[in-house]
């Protein structure tokens, strides 16, 4: 079972245990890069479940996997991307794409309702907009790729 000591966090000092305890500060934190945060990751033990989000937002690996994931299939031309484009896009701006009817993940996969479900529970535990988590290219994207998802005027 998980604790929230086995979950790691990058923050913009260091990493954090998920009770928010220091675990490993930057050395250098005036020059702190991707390459640089990978390393220390890699340097603390179970790094292979840690998170890694490039604008220093909180993700748990799960999270950023399923959300990576959804937005592939978005970018897709399948009745399931079409699905995962109207979850992704009504968290971007439901008054412009419309809200996501829950019953339409009754015909997802299993695998793409189940990134729903997870990336669902980041939404409302950082309650951040897309674009503010680095997604606003992929999600301009989705956008250009499904404008027939856009509502019209009512």
């Amino acid at each position: 079972m998980q604790t929230d000591n086995d979950v790691l966090y990058i923050g913009k000092e260091g990493v954090f245990d998920g009770n928010g305890r220091l675990v490993r500060e930057y050395t250098c934190k005036t020059n702190r890069t991707q390459k640089g945060e990978k390393e220390l990751l890699e340097s603390i033990k179970g790094a292979s479940s840690l998170t890694k989000n490039a604008v220093g937002f909180e993700m748990q690996m799960n999270e950023l996997h399923a959300l990576e994931r959804l937005i592939t299939t978005a970018k897709g031309f399948t009745g399931q991307s079409k699905k995962a484009a109207k979850f992704l896009l009504s968290w971007w701006n439901a008054e412009e794409w419309g809200g996501f009817d829950l019953r339409e993940a009754w015909g997802c996969d299993s695998s793409i309702a189940e990134d729903m479900i997870i990336v669902f529970g980041l939404i409302v535990r950082l309650q951040k907009y897309p674009d503010t988590l680095g997604y606003e290219s992929d999600f301009a994207q989705i956008v250009a790729g499904w404008p027939q998802l856009r509502k019209t005027g009512e």
